[in-house]
Formats: structure tokens, sequence, C-alpha cells
């Protein structure tokens, strides 16, 4: 697959519930450095992937390992990378991003190891770290608060608890793999109210997002 280079990427990353799906449709909307963003919802990805058939981009064994990692609600392993790398760049070419385009990776990678499969598509310029408490992911979530998850059959108060507890094992520990990188991190609180809206007011105050923008 060939090198995409010269699409910057910000990766929202967050537990569930933090709404990383709301501020990345909000994000895109934005224009940085006047340059267009791009959502990449992995998850909503994978949804359409498959309700379409993904108009035969993707084979019939592609989309049953998809339907898999749904049901199962798991996190793609090192045996999914060109699937993976499959979907992404079927996005890219989709959308038409062009070298300077900033695409808002939301739900991929989601453990160090899928950093790599990202890298030779996308370069990861920041990282946007939303810091939810369970009790507040939950809250968000059974109230109704975020409108944007009435196709996800994973939001039960066990199988919410469970992918928490996954976030924290395997998706949590990026944060400092990313700092090791000396890619810059910007921690977000997420409140049970928080909009999408102050969380672009108050990343637009830091000097992390405006030195990574202007660059």
């Amino acid at each position: 697959m060939a090198k995409m280079s010269g699409i910057k990427a910000i990766l929202l990353l967050g537990p569930p519930g933090s709404g990383k799906t709301p501020l990345g449709e909000y994000l895109s909307a934005q224009r940085f450095a006047s340059r267009s963003a791009f959502h990449f919802d992995f998850g909503q990805q994978l949804r359409d992937l498959v309700n379409t058939g993904a108009q035969g981009v993707f084979t019939p064994r592609e989309i049953c390992r998809v339907k898999e990692a749904i049901k199962q609600a798991a996190l793609f392993e090192k045996e999914d990378r060109e699937l993976v790398r499959k979907i992404l760049a079927d996005f890219v070419k989709r959308h038409d991003l062009q070298p300077g385009d900033w695409l808002i990776l939301n739900g991929l990678p989601r453990h160090p190891e899928q950093v790599d499969w990202v890298s030779e598509l996308v370069e990861i310029k920041l990282v946007v770290h939303l810091l939810c408490p369970l009790e507040i992911s939950q809250k968000r979530i059974t109230t109704g608060f975020l409108e944007d998850r009435s196709e996800r059959s994973d939001d039960s108060p066990e199988k919410l608890t469970a992918r928490y507890q996954t976030y924290l094992e395997r998706t949590l520990p990026m944060v400092n793999f990313f700092r090791e990188k000396k890619i810059p991190v910007v921690e977000l609180a997420v409140l049970e109210n928080t909009t999408p809206p102050v969380l672009w007011q108050e990343l637009q105050s830091h000097e992390a997002f405006k030195s990574v923008i202007s660059s």
C-alpha cells in the first residue's frame, strides 16, 4: 500500500461516553490554518461497512471479520493490520484528502501497536486526551446527553464497564507512548454536560495546539 504523505492527524483519545464522536464532528467543521479537516470515526466506518457491504471494496471475509469485531466489542490485533489500513486508506481516497489536510482520528489507533499501522498513511501531530471518569461516562450515556449513539448495541451498564476497563488497560497507555515520542498531548476535562464548543474553545487556548496547527 502506497504511503500517503502530507496528511496530518489529530488523535482523539478518551473512554466511552467522553464525547469523542461529537467533538470529532465539531472539529471537522472547523478549518485549521485554512486547511480542511475530516472526521474519521473508526467505529462508524465499521458499522457502515457492515450495513452497506462497502460497495464491493471489501471482501465477504473482511466484512465477516468486521461483524465479529463489532459483536465482541474487541480491538483489532496484529492479524487485522492490513484490513484496518485498508479501511483508513479507503476513507482517505473517498474523501479526496490532500497533502496538508487534517484528519481527526477517532477510534484508531486504540493501542500502541496500531500506531504503526496508520503511520504510513497519516502523521499524528497532536493527541487530544479527554479525561472522563467512569461515573461521568455512564451518566453522559444513560441520560441521553450524547445523541450520537442510536446505532450502538454496547451501551448496557455491564458492557460499558467492560469497555471502560479495556480503555484503561489498552488505550490509556498510549498517552505516555506519544509523550515519549515527543508528540504533544492536550488533556481536556469532560464533565456530565460538557459540549464540543466548550472543548474546542479550551483546545484553542493551548500552546501545543497553536504550535502544531501553525507549523
